[in-house]
């Protein structure tokens, strides 16, 4: 995990409601050994020694102020900021980090937020985003601050489904669902239709996971909708024992047909 540190910068001591406001995230933090910063020197001190941190500040003006005091002029690469103060302007901040993302009321509880904020696979899940019911789109936040931005004909609708309502938009399950009013869409899911990355990392593996002849062509049949009685002068219970791997690849004609109706080459099968 890439460290984690939290300013608390200010020009004055925080007040006692300041300070309680925001007891929670830092009660929080602080179980994952996140690192509080409070002067311009710690500040200074954490940029130099982990220049890729995830950043989280509170006081977006009082953060501003100490970065302006020890200026950085470019960008540092792999830099994250998490702004939890929607009154100051991200723009100011990406002098210094790569990546800065305004928290809104659609982000996660403290406690969600921080366990995905920490999590290994944070890229797979997300932290917050909003709605554009005009454009038809949805703007997600994923656990490293990348934006993705997923068209609505992403979520698929039907009979006996709730129809997806984009001005009720939250993000739940510890980053793992998106619910647009009653209606709920797995992360994983939308990343597999919105992210070609994703989609490439996840087929993948899924290959290393099922190898051989039988697995590629459980796949490449599924793909093209098929069912394993729709292969011609092959019974369905012969392609079932292929995809199961109990018999062999096939040679000859046999192979033929199966690619001939999968509409690939024999030997591109295996690429699946």
């Amino acid at each position: 995990m890439h460290n984690i540190f939290i300013s608390y910068a200010s020009d004055a001591r925080p007040d006692a409601r300041a300070f309680e406001l925001h007891a929670q995230f830092l009660r929080i933090f602080e179980l994952l050994r996140a690192e509080i910063l409070r002067n311009d020197a710690q500040i200074e001190a954490a940029l130099a020694k982990s220049p890729d941190a995830l950043w989280i500040a509170f006081d977006g003006r009082a953060f501003l102020r100490a970065l302006a005091r020890i200026y950085r002029p470019r960008p540092r690469a792999g830099a994250r900021l998490l702004l939890l103060d929607s009154a100051c302007d991200a723009d100011f901040f990406r002098t210094v980090f790569e990546r800065v993302v305004v928290s809104t009321a659609n982000f996660l509880p403290p406690e969600e937020l921080a366990e995905v904020l920490s999590a290994p696979n944070a890229a797979d899940l997300f932290i917050g985003g909003r709605a554009d019911p005009a454009a038809h789109v949805i703007l997600l936040y994923r656990g490293n601050l990348t934006p993705l931005v997923v068209p609505m004909t992403v979520f698929p609708t039907g009979a006996g489904r709730p129809q997806p309502d984009p001005t009720r938009f939250a993000v739940t399950d510890y980053g793992q669902t998106v619910k647009l009013g009653e209606y709920e869409a797995a992360a994983d899911a939308i990343l597999y239709e919105a992210d070609p990355e994703y989609r490439r990392r996840i087929r993948k593996r899924r290959r290393e996971e099922e190898k051989g002849f039988g697995a590629s062509l459980r796949r490449l049949r599924l793909l093209r909708g098929l069912r394993q009685g729709d292969f011609s002068d092959i019974s369905e219970k012969e392609i079932g024992r292929l995809e199961r791997g109990d018999v062999a690849k096939p040679h000859g004609e046999t192979l033929q047909k199966i690619a001939k109706r999968l509409r690939v080459r024999p030997d591109e099968i295996e690429e699946y």
